[in-house]
């Protein structure tokens, strides 16, 4: 194929000059000069487009149209607004630039498409989002985050509201009809649904109100929240900026309060379970027969219920029915997601020393790891030994959280940093006021011996660094925990009291009593209470029986045959004495039963009286007793078979069990709780 002629930059201007002249024809000047009528055609459009032709730089056979200058300029301009179209870009582009070639508005299409721009939907985004002041607090929270956080159990708090009239806004028709939906005309009432999630627990409470949240709500709900989680666990609250949530009150001991920053609501995992919730609630109202009874304005009347109030009842119906959406998996994966886009919402280089990975798992940089060695296979394998027991403890003291601590490889750390770490982790540094207000408060429980007593308060005292005075505080609080008024007198009138007295008298002063009480309180023999025979009669339809009772009677004893009927056997003046071997026998089946003992629990603050019963396995509950008690509890499956103790053994019904918590006296349980079909006492098993 021959080459093509090029029109070279003199005949361009020559066909240009011409085309500006009124009183010359460029098409005949490009025939003189030797250019296609078409060339030139093509050549004045070009121009009237783009103005004047600058001349191009050349490289090899192609044109260099957009160099590395020109890439960083468009760049820029896209950083400045992202809104631009490609005419705007390239006009800006040639106002920055004048001294670059003028390009096609195609060719600023190509150096973006390789710069990998791609058109997208831009979502609106409040200014406030990213003023100065919010992105240094975002920072500010992304560092402590990171920090605290990921190794700590933590509860994000967060509330919502669902309409009576809540249902979905999507539905099918036929092709060229539209979809309707039912609305009211105003929205009406809300139901205020709180929630408060976590990464290791899953939904730990929930609240759902007929009226809005007030700082005096927040603070309840944060309270029971700390009931429901383990008191001796430190956890940490994060909430945001809602009004009601304004100088909230700490819940309770071991636990902490941190506020988000504004405008931030992608960096909490509450607003995925508020979404997935809400997303089941729709479809479950959207069911035909919930709609159904959602307008049934007859079984509103009928209840006395106004319509907005019958759907609430509904709505709240729904709620409880659809709040296992929220599972410890589905919580778990949420938090590794938010772990592993922190860095996504903050500006580059908050975390300089820290960096998630791929699993959310938090690591030290390789920046930092990079000075360290190890200079021979005796530390590498200590390294590895350590970084086996590292993760082992942190499977296990870490109360089963979803985020580890974990290195890359041995090689890149020293081994006194792996020892610092895994001592931190195995024994963290105690808080010697915390531990020492345990010790303090430490008194004897009912039913506890002094030795167990004495071996708890050693337990407590080895924290509170007593140090030289650690036998005196050991005395000190042992004689002011012992409820026995006896014991502490006594101690109260030695001279010279140490620990070591203190302890061998209160357990002599202790074992004397359990034997005195032993000896005044023992229960004299009593004899089981019996129903006397009121009168016996001779058996029917036998012979040759002859009863006691008729032989202490003045009259002749009636003939006694077959089939002699009872009203012909008249006894009069009878009284029993007694039975002897060959009389009718009133044995067992005759004793008064005993009065079943009945405990008094509260079961999550409710009084509930149970019997004690010593050979149940487990604590039952009938479920009509349990369903009105406990109207809003969710039961969970049960894998557990139980037998009724009658003759026949047959298999109880269980509905599922609950796990409470059972209050007797002053100590507090979390027990559970199977729940069977039928009706009867609620009994206390030995679990």
């Amino acid at each position: 194929m021959p080459p093509r002629n090029r029109v070279s930059l003199q005949q361009r201007e020559r066909i240009v000059r011409a085309f500006e002249d009124v009183h010359e024809d460029y098409l005949a000047i490009a025939e003189t000069v030797g250019v296609h009528r078409s060339t030139s055609s093509g050549i004045v459009s070009r121009y009237v487009r783009e103005g004047r032709i600058a001349e191009r730089p050349r490289g090899d056979a192609n044109h260099i149209r957009v160099d590395d200058a020109m890439r960083d300029c468009l760049h820029d301009i896209i950083s400045e607004n992202f809104l631009l179209t490609i005419a705007e870009m390239n006009r800006e582009w040639r106002l920055r630039l004048p001294h670059k070639p003028i390009i096609h508005d195609r060719t600023v299409a190509r150096a973006l498409e390789g710069m990998l721009y791609r058109v997208k939907l831009a979502r609106p985004l409040p200014a406030d989002r990213n003023r100065p002041d919010v992105l240094q607090k975002r920072v500010e929270y992304g560092n402590w985050f990171m920090g605290h956080a990921v190794i700590t159990h933590t509860v994000f708090i967060d509330e919502c509201g669902y309409n009576i009239w809540t249902a979905r806004s999507q539905g099918r028709a036929l092709r060229g009809e539209r979809a309707y939906r039912q609305v009211c005309g105003q929205r009406g009432r809300n139901v205020t649904v709180t929630l408060a999630v976590s990464p290791t627990s899953g939904l730990v409470f929930h609240s759902a109100i007929l009226r809005s949240m007030n700082a005096r709500r927040s603070d309840d709900f944060l309270a029971q929240t700390r009931l429901n989680l383990d008191p001796d666990e430190y956890v940490i609250f994060i909430y945001d900026g809602a009004p009601a949530h304004r100088n909230p009150a700490i819940p309770g001991p071991n636990s902490e309060l941190r506020k988000m920053p504004p405008y931030s609501p992608f960096l909490k995992i509450v607003e995925q379970a508020i979404g997935a919730q809400k997303a089941a609630m729709r479809a479950d109202i959207s069911r035909p027969e919930i709609q159904v009874q959602m307008n049934d304005r007859a079984e509103a009347r009928r209840q006395g219920l106004a319509l907005a109030n019958y759907r609430m009842q509904l709505l709240l119906q729904a709620l409880q029915r659809n709040i296992g959406t929220i599972t410890v998996a589905k919580c778990g994966q949420w938090f590794r997601d938010l772990s592993n886009n922190q860095l996504q919402h903050l500006p580059s280089g908050v975390f300089a020393d820290i960096e998630v990975s791929s699993r959310g798992q938090l690591m030290i940089s390789a920046k930092q790891a990079s000075s360290a060695t190890v200079s021979s296979n005796r530390h590498k394998h200590k390294h590895d030994k350590l970084m086996r027991k590292w993760a082992q403890l942190q499977h296990k003291h870490k109360h089963k959280r979803s985020v580890d601590v974990m290195l890359r490889k041995p090689s890149d750390f020293k081994l006194s940093e792996l020892k610092e770490t895994l001592a931190g982790h195995k024994n963290p540094k105690p808080i010697v006021i915390a531990e020492g207000f345990h010790f303090h408060k430490r008194d004897q429980l009912e039913g506890e011996s002094v030795a167990d007593y004495s071996a708890a308060l050693k337990k407590y005292s080895q924290r509170c660094q007593f140090n030289a005075f650690l036998e005196e505080a050991l005395r000190d609080r042992f004689v002011c925990g012992l409820p026995s008024k006896n014991i502490q007198k006594h101690l109260l009138a030695e001279e010279d009291l140490t620990w070591k007295k203190v302890l061998e008298t209160a357990m002599a002063m202790e074992s004397a009593e359990k034997q005195g009480n032993q000896f005044r309180n023992a229960p004299a023999p009593q004899a089981s209470p019996t129903t006397p025979c009121r009168k016996l009669v001779p058996q029917k339809r036998k012979t040759n029986h002859v009863s006691d009772a008729e032989e202490r009677t003045n009259r002749k004893r009636v003939d006694l045959k077959i089939n002699a009927l009872e009203e012909q056997t008249k006894v009069r003046d009878l009284h029993w004495r007694g039975i002897k071997d060959r009389g009718p026998s009133c044995g067992q089946g005759h004793t008064a039963p005993e009065p079943a003992i009945q405990v008094p629990l509260k079961v999550n603050g409710k009084d509930i009286h149970f019997e004690l019963d010593t050979g149940a396995s487990f604590s039952v509950m009938p479920f009509d007793k349990f369903r009105a008690s406990f109207p809003d509890v969710r039961l969970t499956p049960s894998k557990i078979k139980l037998k009724s103790a009658t003759y026949t053994g047959e298999e109880l019904k269980i509905v599922g069990q609950v796990v409470v918590k059972v209050t007797y006296g002053e100590r507090t349980y979390k027990l559970p709780l199977q729940i069977i079909r039928g009706s009867g006492p609620s009994l206390f098993g030995w679990n």
